[in-house]
């Protein structure tokens, strides 16, 4: 496992990166995950409720972080805690966004927790 973010071209980093992912969520403790895109991690973690946001993937091009975001969540969509309804502006974060982030609610946790 690299340092993360994960920088590089995306056919580059997506193994390493969704093996890293992957190995994350399946940890017991963790309950519910989502991924995205966005410039501001602290306003991620406030929005969504969540107790971590992990910067796993940074790029100066937006195509590239759209392009893992997009392959992130076609390989991990199907994971039993995949959260892939939380509400945003995908235009603005699309714009704007400086990382890939994963997002992760824990077990037991006084925050809300997304039913999935």
């Amino acid at each position: 496992m690299g340092p993360i973010p994960y920088r590089g071209l995306p056919e580059d980093v997506l193994p390493g990166l969704t093996g890293l992912v992957s190995e994350l969520v399946n940890n017991p403790p963790v309950s519910a995950f989502c991924i995205g895109l966005s410039a501001h991690l602290a306003a991620v973690r406030e929005k969504h409720g969540c107790q971590q946001v992990f910067a796993i993937y940074k790029s100066e091009y937006a195509h590239d972080m759209v392009l893992v975001e997009d392959e992130l969540e076609k390989a991990l969509s199907g994971h039993r805690k995949y959260y892939g309804d939380v509400e945003f502006d995908a235009e603005e974060a699309r714009a704007h966004a400086c990382y890939v982030y994963l997002a992760v609610w824990m077990t037991g946790s006084e925050k809300r927790v997304p039913a999935v």
